[in-house]
């Protein structure tokens, strides 16, 4: 099954090697010392494990307030710019409707200038009053048939 270790003086009896007490005292102890250093160096990174769980919490923090504090800044910058957009539409559709507005205005003054033309007035009272000079006669004709009007009536 498992093989056994040989001991240290069976070791050194096959080797025939002379063991000085000294250095193998020198040996242990720098093995020691190197087993002390990497338990310290163990513990060492343990400890930065425990800082580097606390850094990472306060990174993951850090990490959620600025996310937050750009998501609010975009926001607000999409806010102001969806205002600027809609102020656009609604200053193009206003100048618009002043551009038809002075239009009607324009043909409003032009009329003003009419009233007091008698030639005008004239005009005005035979169009919308249907009125006559003494002596004339007014005709009133019916109005026209429209086109299919006038195809059923080709059909009779």
């Amino acid at each position: 099954m498992f093989k056994r270790k040989p001991s240290r003086s069976r070791q050194h009896r096959r080797e025939q090697k002379v063991i000085n007490l000294e250095d193998a005292r020198r040996e242990r102890l720098k093995k020691r010392e190197e087993r002390a250093q990497r338990e310290e160096e163990k513990r060492r990174r343990e400890e930065e494990r425990q800082l580097s769980a606390r850094q990472r919490k306060q990174r993951r923090n850090r990490a959620l307030i600025y996310f937050f504090g750009i998501l609010v800044i975009v926001a607000i910058l999409f806010g102001s710019a969806w205002k600027i957009f809609s102020l656009e539409a609604q200053k193009s559709k206003l100048e618009a409707e002043n551009k038809q507005l002075m239009e009607q205005r324009d043909d409003l003054q032009e009329e003003l200038k009419n009233v007091n033309d008698p030639e005008y007035v004239e005009h005005q009272a035979r169009e919308q009053l249907s009125l006559i000079k003494p002596g004339e006669t007014l005709y009133v004709l019916p109005p026209r048939p429209d086109k299919e009007n006038e195809d059923e009536g080709s059909d009779k």
